[in-house]
């Protein structure tokens, strides 16, 4: 996170219109169903590196309904995912799009989740509902092409289930997606649209994707891509930078106080009645554990 800070800040054009996204799974999922204080790093970093929009992954429902809700109201950026819905009310948990403006530009930005019984393993079914993408793709990509002038939408898809929601809905301008293009690869179209390599798994990379629009040219875009790894050259102190090292200060202060005691030594003396020579144990080391350790 340190790295890709610096990545940004390096190659951000200050005359240039930015829009940072995330397309999900970016928090370890949490099995007690809390946002831990990585979890929290993790997003203080975020808003440090002032992120437009975040996509909902399978890690962040992983959380759980109530947390979800509690970094969706408190975090101060835009989750999107247009088909997580809360059992009870049948409505988005986050919203469903989010419309940027860019002088006389208008971006339209959503995200869509498999629903497939194995994408929905580790979610709180009880109170959350993972909707058929293409059935909430075919009802909204239309409505929101009227709105605006592209879409972009971040998902989890392979290049298969990407071929046939563009079947569906062709209105998509650009697709960022976690389940599909390979680290490295080239920006591609299918149709109109551009599909974008996505960074590795490990967060290793940065991407940059350079768009132009121009009415005259119709459907097409002018693009760029900068995709490349955050090595030692990307190193510098940074807020994220300062974020971390204030996370790790804490972290190591609280294992410092779980931490068991140091051994004690007990020294057994001679009984008064018995030989004056020392006796067969001399010492014994007893280790002992704070109060309320387990």
């Amino acid at each position: 996170m340190v790295r890709r800070a610096n990545f940004y800040k390096k190659i951000r054009d200050p005359n240039a219109n930015w829009l940072t996204l995330d397309i999900g799974n970016f928090l370890g999922a949490e099995s007690n169903k809390q946002c831990s204080p990585k979890c929290n790093l993790m997003l203080q970093s975020y808003q440090a590196m002032k992120y437009d929009v975040l996509g909902l992954g399978l890690t962040e429902l992983g959380l759980g309904y109530e947390v979800l809700k509690e970094i969706r109201d408190t975090l101060g950026i835009p989750l999107v995912c247009a088909n997580v819905l809360d059992l009870k009310t049948q409505k988005p948990v986050v919203e469903p799009y989010i419309i940027r403006r860019y002088g006389n530009m208008v971006i339209g930005i959503t995200g869509l989740l498999k629903s497939d019984p194995g994408s929905r393993r580790g979610i709180d079914t009880t109170q959350l509902k993972v909707s058929p993408p293409l059935d909430v793709a075919r009802d909204l990509i239309p409505r929101l092409h009227q709105k605006v002038d592209a879409i972009i939408l971040l998902c989890d898809f392979t290049n298969k289930e990407i071929d046939t929601l563009l079947q569906v809905v062709p209105q998509i301008e650009v697709i960022l997606s976690t389940g599909s293009l390979e680290p490295h690869s080239q920006v591609t179209r299918s149709g109109k649209t551009l599909l974008v390599p996505t960074a590795t798994s490990s967060g290793q990379n940065g991407t940059a994707l350079t768009l132009e629009f121009n009415p005259a040219w119709g459907d097409s875009l002018g693009y760029s891509l900068v995709n490349v790894q955050l090595a030692e050259d990307f190193d510098g102190e940074n807020k994220v930078s300062q974020l971390l090292a204030a996370w790790k200060q804490t972290s190591a202060a609280q294992a410092e106080a779980v931490k068991p005691a140091a051994a004690k030594e007990i020294k057994l003396e001679p009984s008064l009645g018995g030989s004056s020579q020392s006796p067969s144990l001399g010492k014994t080391k007893v280790s002992t554990a704070p109060a309320g350790s387990k």
